[in-house]
Parts: structure tokens; C-alpha cells; sequence
């Protein structure tokens, strides 16, 4: 019976169906839309929905409850925890909240143990371990080539998407069929989000995650060639060129009606300009040459100064926080996989999904999941593994489907001898993962030849290329067979490379917490390391302190070669633009992909 639900599992999670594009001949997946029961009946789906529903209002009052009780290093504008508030009227306030969720706990725990014994059985026939998000059937798609490239022009169903111009080829298209030269643009952003329950957040120095949800949806959607100030309330959008930075904090008032305008008509702005960076064929100078020696000025950015293709975002979470950044998503990336987890598999059952999601402008045609069986201490908890997906992205010169595999990961925790024993396990696994992955996807039936153009992992790793605690996970072998672009040819790091893993405690720092003022912080030598991880190199001792650098990188974007296409990195970017709403930093990387060379 194993057996069977394993390969059940298996074709459902990764089954392929192809159809055909208007106008554009290629293959691409009618993955069904919905939760992870989308192809089950009405009653399974009933069954499912009902037992959330039962479990949502205990688990939200528990939340709160066990928040209420947190200590965080945060500003004085925020509310203190009911252990700080010493004997005032907050605290009898807080003393009365917390009596009120602490009956609600006990009086909905019934319903919670109904929805425990309904969803387990439901789980262990789960039929897909991902919810996925697609545009609706009545949506057109419609290709288009000019002398400029080719493009996808979606019609005006999905949202917001009619108040933005169309992408050329030459720098980074929807469904992009090849230019003339060949050459193919992409970007993809990696960033771990935090969006955890409340009191998970609050110990991770962060407010709800309800309300960074919103803002975090915003920066991606409007930070496209503007610049997002981040407040106590809200987030407003002042344009900016890119080309330089404004050295005073601005702002402007809150239009909530005018922000995608404004983002729109700078968006349009940089479009019209495009063709001082279409690529030509002699450029082949990769971000590693060009900044080998120059400051870090030039790798931080407060906004996204072009669109990202792909997202590969960490610790999504929470299920309230997660519709909304969702909503938000859609607007720009309509295919999305989220809520992605086998919650019972070997053997373990995890509380926690894996957090893991993939917003894409292009369509999967291929999606797959693994747990990791390792785990550690309270890693366990979340069912932390790999997600796999296959994307459409055009035709070739040669009439064979061009696609390209990202995977989006999220590594144990903590550093310690079992934690790293356990990410070296995760990391082993990991490669066998896609490699078998990318075998089982290239032997289905399709109508067409396929043609890999790019194969990228990105995600959080929980350990930094440096530090004496993680030199078992620096020898790695997916480290051999994928390139990081922060590393130089003799395996160091670029001296333009910073920390993404902030110092939780300053957080909310005056002197951070604006984009602008974090930025000015990371360029900093002698002030970084006060608000980033730094790394260890040597183990401490009594007459060797530990190197205060501000560099402990954990987040990565990892890309290998295709076969007969030359894969160049011309860009890599650390972004400030959602601090204070994440205890990480985001990292993007621009490539180019040369169809047709080695």
C-alpha cells in the first residue's frame, strides 16, 4: 500500500499534460489550479476545507495567546510584550487579553481535535503536495514579434497587468521566443520572508506577519524602478532613476489609487530606453570581472531597478498572511506554487508546511516535491525539502521548446555538529533530487523536442562559504557542480559580496530602518558588521577574536551550464527594500542565456 500511495504520489505531482499556446506552437501543462486536492472529488474537497476551517479559529487564538508573552528587542513605537509592560495599564490590558484567548483555547479545542482526526487520514491520500495558481481558462495569450524581439501579451482579465507595457526580448519578455541574436535575458529574486505565526515573528524581532504581507506584495509589484519608503504604517512609492540614488529619505503622500501608476509610468520610462542594454554579441563580460575590484555600491540596491522573472521565496507560512501576499503576487506573476508539503512522509508527521513558493511570469509545465528525511531539534517540525519546477519560455531558432528548470529550497537550520550533519544530508539529496528530476521530465511524451536553456537552484541554506562551523557543507559536491557567482575561480569570495542574514535584535534601528539608510550601512566597512551576521573564519580563542565583517551570506542563487547553451551572469544585486519586514536580506541575479554556444 506504501508503494502504491508513493506512486501515486509521484504521478501526480509531477504529470504533464500538453496543450498548445495561441500563435506560439509550444508545449506548456494544464496543471489544475486549486489546493492539493484540486483533482480529488467534492467530498474529499468538502472534507479538506471543512477541516481547516475547524482548526483555523483554535490555532489562531493559540497564536496569539503564546504571543502575548514574547520578549523582542523592538522600537518604542511598537507594543511591548506583557513581560515587559511592568505594572502598568498596558499589562492589565495585555493580562485580560490573554485570559480571554486562553478560554478561547480551551473552549475551541474540540473542534481542533475533530479537524486533527479528519486531516490526518486526508493527508496520507493527499494526491499533490503543492496548491498552484494560473490565470484563468478564458485568458489569451498572444505572441507578437517585432524588430525588437518577441513578446507574450496577455489580455486584460488578469488584473493590473493593462496599465504595464509590454517587455522586449532583448531585457527579460513573458514567453520570450529567441532574438536575433539568440541571446535570452532573466532575473531571478530570492528572499526569505519570515511570514511565520505571530509569536514565531515577534521572536524573530518582526511585527505580524498579517501586516508585512501587504508591504512585502508591494515592493515586488511596485518597486520596479521606484523607491518604496517603509513607515510605521505604511508603504508610499516616490520615483527614482536608476541610475542613481536620491542620499534623503523622501517621502511622499500615501495615494494608494496612484501607486501603480506611478510605478507603471517609470516602468514604461526604462522600457523606452532599452536599447542601451540590448546585448550584443561580443559582450561577453560576466558581474564577476566587472566588479572584482570595485565597492559594494554598486551590488546594493533600494529598488528593483527591472522586472523579476521568477521569485523564490522562504518561511511563507502563515495561511492569513500568505493569501494576502498572495493576491498581491498575482498582479505581476500569474503562476504560482505555494502551500507546498507532504505533511505525512516517512514516517514523520510535520506541523508546519515547507514555506516554500515559486511566483513565475512564464507557465510550469512541470512541478515537483521532496521532504527531507533529515531533520533537527525543532526543524523537524516543518516538513523542509525541495521544490522542483520545469518552466515554457519560447521557441528556439531550431523549433525545439525551449525550457528551463529553478528549483527553490530551504536548508536546516541553526549551526551546530547535528544541524550540519543534517544540511549535509539535505545537500547530498538535493542533487540527486533534480538530477532525476530533470531525467523523468525529459522522457515524457511531448509533441516537440525540448531544449534545457538554464538550470538554477536558489533558496535559503543556513550556512555562509566561510565560517569554520560550516567547512563540512562548504564541501559539498552540488557546490562543485553548480557555479556561485559570488565566488571567484579559486573559490573566495568577490570583495563586493555582503551578509544577508541581519542582526535580528537591531532590526528597528534608527539608523536602518528605511531602505535608504540600510543601504548606506551595508557599503559601510566600519559599520556593517553592527547589523549583519558576520563570519568565523577561526575558531575563537582567548588571543584571536573573531572577524567582525558583516559577510555571513546564507541566502544563494546557483546556476550550471546547459548543454550547448553559455550561461553569463550580468548582474547580482543585494536589495534593502523590505527592511524591517524580514530578518534576511534579498539577493537577485540577472543572466543571460546564449542559445546555441558552449
Amino acid at each position: 500500500m506504501t508503494k502504491d500511495l508513493h506512486r501515486r504520489r509521484k504521478m501526480a505531482d509531477s504529470s504533464t499534460v500538453v496543450n498548445e499556446i495561441e500563435d506560439m506552437g509550444g508545449n506548456v501543462s494544464n496543471l489544475v489550479a486549486g489546493g492539493p486536492f484540486a483533482t480529488s472529488n467534492i467530498i474529499i474537497r468538502f472534507l479538506y476545507r471543512f477541516a481547516i476551517l475547524l482548526k483555523t479559529p483554535w490555532w489562531n487564538c493559540l497564536d496569539s495567546l503564546v504571543a502575548i508573552f514574547i520578549v523582542a528587542h523592538k522600537s518604542p513605537h511598537l507594543q511591548k510584550p506583557i513581560l515587559a509592560c511592568g505594572r502598568d495599564l498596558s499589562c492589565c490590558v495585555l493580562l485580560l487579553k490573554s485570559f480571554v484567548f486562553a478560554i478561547l483555547v480551551i473552549l475551541l479545542s474540540p473542534l481542533a481535535i475533530i479537524s486533527v482526526i479528519m486531516l490526518l487520514p486526508l493527508q496520507m491520500i493527499r494526491p499533490r503536495s503543492y496548491s498552484y495558481i494560473s490565470p484563468p481558462p478564458r485568458t489569451k495569450i498572444r505572441a507578437h514579434t517585432t524588430s525588437a524581439g518577441s513578446y507574450t501579451e496577455f489580455d486584460s482579465d488578469l488584473p493590473n497587468l493593462q496599465d504595464l507595457p509590454l517587455i522586449r526580448s532583448s531585457r527579460s519578455s513573458l514567453n520570450m521566443t529567441t532574438s536575433s541574436n539568440n541571446k535570452l535575458m532573466f532575473t531571478i529574486i530570492t528572499a526569505n520572508l519570515c511570514l511565520m505565526p505571530k509569536f514565531v515573528a515577534y521572536i524573530n524581532n518582526l511585527s505580524t506577519s498579517m501586516e508585512r504581507s501587504r508591504k512585502i506584495a508591494n515592493y515586488f509589484i511596485d518597486g520596479i524602478m521606484s523607491k518604496l519608503v517603509v513607515d510605521n504604517s505604511s508603504i508610499t512609492v516616490v520615483p527614482s532613476s536608476h541610475h542613481h540614488r536620491h542620499d534623503s529619505d523622501n517621502v511622499c503622500a500615501d495615494d494608494t489609487s496612484g501607486r501603480h501608476n506611478v510605478a507603471a509610468h517609470a516602468y514604461r520610462n526604462s522600457t523606452e530606453n532599452m536599447d542601451d542594454v540590448v546585448l550584443e554579441d561580443d559582450d561577453d563580460e560576466s558581474v564577476s570581472t566587472l566588479w572584482s575590484v570595485t565597492s559594494k555600491e554598486k551590488v546594493v540596491s533600494d529598488t528593483l531597478i527591472s522586472p523579476a522573472d521568477f521569485l523564490c521565496l522562504q518561511e511563507v507560512f502563515d495561511g492569513s498572511s500568505v493569501t494576502k501576499l498572495l493576491e498581491g503576487l498575482k498582479s505581476r506573476y500569474p503562476y504560482i506554487v505555494y502551500d507546498v508539503s507532504w505533511p505525512v512522509h516517512d514516517r514523520l508527521v510535520t506541523l508546519l508546511g515547507s514555506g516554500l513558493v515559486v511566483a513565475s511570469r512564464y507557465k510550469f509545465i512541470d512541478i515537483s516535491f521532496k521532504a527531507f528525511k533529515d531533520g533537527h531539534k525543532d526543524d523537524k517540525l516543518a516538513c523542509k525539502g525541495l521544490l522542483m519546477t520545469k518552466v515554457y519560455v519560447g521557441k528556439s531558432s531550431d523549433g525545439k521548446d525551449m525550457v528551463g528548470y529553478l528549483s527553490n529550497t530551504h536548508l536546516q537550520a541553526w549551526s551546530n555538529n547535528g544541524a550540519s550533519k543534517a544540511r549535509c544530508k539535505q545537500l547530498e539529496s538535493i542533487k540527486k533530487w533534480i538530477n532525476d528530476f530533470i531525467q523523468e521530465s525529459a522522457k515524457r511524451k511531448h509533441d516537440s523536442v525540448e531544449k534545457m536553456i538554464f538550470n538554477v537552484i536558489a533558496g535559503d541554506f543556513n550556512f555562509d562559504r566561510i565560517s569554520h562551523f560550516d567547512t563540512n557543507e562548504q564541501k559539498s559536491d552540488i557546490l562543485k557542480s553548480y557555479k556561485d557567482p559570488c565566488m571567484d575561480e579559486s573559490g573566495r569570495l568577490f570583495n563586493w559580496v555582503i551578509g544577508t542574514e541581519l542582526v535580528q535584535t537591531r532590526l528597528h534601528d534608527d539608523c536602518v530602518r528605511t531602505p535608504n539608510r540600510l543601504h548606506k550601512m551595508l557599503v559601510s566597512e566600519l559599520e556593517r558588521f553592527q547589523y549583519v551576521a558576520s563570519t568565523q573564519p577561526n575558531k575563537p580563542t582567548t588571543t584571536n577574536d573573531n572577524c567582525e565583517d558583516g559577510r555571513r551570506k546564507v541566502d544563494y542563487i546557483l546556476y550550471r551550464d546547459c548543454p550547448q547553451v553559455k550561461t553569463t551572469v550580468k548582474d547580482f544585486k543585494f536589495y534593502t527594500g523590505l527592511t524591517t519586514l524580514t530578518d534576511h536580506l534579498p539577493i537577485g541575479m540577472t543572466f543571460v542565456c546564449d542559445v546555441d554556444r558552449t
